[in-house]
């Protein structure tokens, strides 16, 4: 698509540098915001984990290394984990309430975690299942 820049399709992104994050198209955002998960989203997140046959009771007790998408009712309709040790992050344990809408709302999450990564100084951000957030293979 013109004006899309697209990132390389690996499965490790080193951060030392600006030119490798990777960028997605503008998707219209107006209708959703992305923040932190808080304490008082582990009804939502529960419900949302047990709905992807995720572990809810390992997860609640990580629940603010997600960053979640919500609608404009508020209400939850995606997350992804990230924890980090040291420099590095992994992402885990994406989940929507709607499989529809992964698509707009991976751009809105993906940058989310860029921001994450750049704030906290990590260098290597891992995805262990990247058929989801990290970029589409053969896009660059």
């Amino acid at each position: 698509m013109p004006g899309c820049v697209h990132a390389l399709p690996a499965a490790i992104f080193n951060f030392n540098s600006k030119l490798l994050l990777p960028k997605f198209c503008v998707v219209n955002e107006s209708s959703f915001r992305v923040r932190r998960a808080l304490l008082d989203d582990l009804a939502q997140m529960t419900a949302l984990w047990q709905s992807m046959h995720l572990p809810p009771d390992d997860l609640a007790k990580r629940i603010t290394e997600f960053q979640v998408a919500e609608g404009a009712d508020g209400k939850i309709v995606g997350a992804v984990g990230l924890q980090i040790s040291e420099r590095q992050g992994r992402l885990h344990s994406e989940a929507y309430s709607d499989f529809a809408l992964a698509d707009q709302l991976r751009p809105m999450l993906w940058e989310r975690l860029n921001a994450v990564a750049s704030n906290h100084g990590l260098w290597r951000l891992s995805c262990p299942r990247c058929g989801g957030i990290n970029p589409a293979p053969g896009s660059r």
